[in-house]
């Protein structure tokens, strides 16, 4: 019978060592223990990335070459992502579950008033 020795001491997480305060993120393929202190700079980037590909998915949809565009190594291409509409609205957080096929969970950002 497994009982309880320390409430918010750290502990191991699979070969991970696992902190207070530390957010552990997982999905089928697996889990990732995320430091409490680099939290919220990687959260940032996530998100920014995000908007990032979501901006080169439409300009390909609108039939862009992906050529300057992914990566972004065409000036051009910075100002126009600085310039996208989407990138200015804010995002609403995390929301789920959303059903995947087989059942599984995922969670997911998603932009005020479109669907993801």
């Amino acid at each position: 019978m497994d009982q309880a020795i320390e409430i918010n001491g750290p502990i191991g997480f699979g070969d991970a060592p696992v902190f207070p305060g530390d957010v552990i993120l997982g999905e089928a393929e697996g889990f990732v223990v995320i430091p409490a202190h680099l939290a919220d700079e990687l959260a940032d980037e996530c998100t920014e990335m995000t908007g990032c590909e979501n901006f080169v998915t439409e300009e390909v949809l609108k039939g862009r070459s992906t050529v300057g565009l992914y990566p972004a190594n065409d000036p051009q291409t910075v100002i126009d992502f600085a310039a996208w509409p989407e990138r200015k609205r804010p995002l609403s957080g995390v929301i789920g579950p959303k059903d995947r096929p087989g059942g599984e969970v995922r969670f997911g950002l998603q932009r005020e008033g479109l669907r993801s």
